[in-house]
């Protein structure tokens, strides 16, 4: 059930519309994100490794004996990103959580920041094709004017 606090600001109560107003508002946040990836994928990685480190070390921290700072949790979120191997797993709901996210989409920004589009050179032995091409769209484009 909806309450107003003393700002008039709307407090949600019940799981259904804590879930309700999530899904109200996932698409602008699947918007931002996305344009996050794709505009700056080196920025996002970032922000996934450290936003990942953080939160699988709150989560992981109390119980689990092989992560005691941020950077056993860097290490297990950078493997989770990436080629999955680490001498660390999660114990708690929260931690499988923060790595199943890792896992599924750190991979793809991992290979965004390291095989941009555009930037791989021709194979060496193809550029006497390229120019032969290149010569015989030239004359091509002088027969049809």
């Amino acid at each position: 059930m909806e309450s107003a606090d003393c700002s008039g600001a709307m407090e949600l109560s019940t799981p259904p519309e804590l879930l309700a107003e999530w899904w109200r508002q996932r698409q602008a946040w699947e918007d931002k994100l996305s344009e996050l990836a794709k505009g700056n994928p080196m920025e996002a990685l970032g922000a996934l490794l450290v936003g990942g480190s953080l939160l699988f070390l709150a989560a992981e921290r109390a119980v689990n004996p092989k992560v005691n700072s941020f950077w056993d949790a860097l290490y297990f979120i950078s493997t989770c990103a990436s080629v999955g191997y680490a001498d660390i797993v999660a114990r708690t709901d929260m931690g499988k959580a923060v790595a199943a996210v890792v896992m599924t989409f750190g991979p793809a920004l991992c290979a965004q920041v390291l095989d941009r589009p555009g930037n791989s050179q021709p194979a060496p032995g193809l550029q006497p094709v390229v120019d032969k091409l290149e010569a015989i769209l030239s004359e091509l484009r002088k027969l049809t004017g």
